[in-house]
């Protein structure tokens, strides 16, 4: 009893076929390509920034996150090994530091080299964010430090207004700063 494949099935099997012929990446392209990429990421020029975005990107998806628009940016040879380097990730099952020699240490030269790449350093509202807390935490410290040495009363209150920020703010947002009451002796 021999039943056909009904032809829609027959027909996905061959889109998917077409599909895998037209994107698939052999791992010499891969290579290549990859090799490309870091030679030019490891310049300083607006294809490099790019080049450098998409190789740490497919080494570590988590921290580096390229930005498709940048795609545009870049020289067709380069777009092109770009893709082909997306593309072997997906196909030919490897990481880009383990196709070529000396990869893990080529990429940690590029994730030094690219440090604005990661992803805590690209949205500016967080880098302003740290920024304004690092200063303000340095302020707070500076103010502690003088009032220690100028033998006054280290209190929220005065660091606060020696800072020119609210008692509050500092309460809340720097009250790790201060050193923790001894609750447990008598007063």
């Amino acid at each position: 009893m021999s039943k056909e494949m009904p032809e829609d099935i027959i027909a996905t099997i061959k889109e998917q076929e077409f599909l895998h012929s037209q994107l698939s990446v052999t791992e010499i392209d891969y290579r290549a390509a990859v090799l490309l990429l870091v030679g030019v990421a490891q310049n300083d020029t607006s294809n490099a920034r790019v080049a450098a975005q998409v190789l740490l990107s497919l080494y570590n998806g988590y921290e580096y996150h390229v930005d498709l628009t940048d795609l545009g940016l870049l020289d067709y040879k380069i777009l092109q090994a770009a893709l082909i380097a997306i593309r072997g990730r997906i196909f030919v099952s490897v990481e880009p530091h383990e196709i070529i020699e000396d990869g893990q240490a080529i990429f940690k030269r590029l994730a030094q080299q690219w440090p604005t790449l990661h992803v805590d350093n690209r949205n500016p509202h967080v880098v302003g964010f740290r920024l304004r807390k690092e200063v303000t935490e340095s302020a707070i410290k500076e103010a502690i430090q003088s009032l220690k040495k100028t033998d006054k009363k280290v209190t929220k209150v005065e660091v606060a207004r020696l800072v020119g920020i609210s008692r509050e703010h500092v309460s809340k947002s720097y009250g790790y700063l201060f050193p923790k009451k001894d609750r447990s002796q008598p007063k």
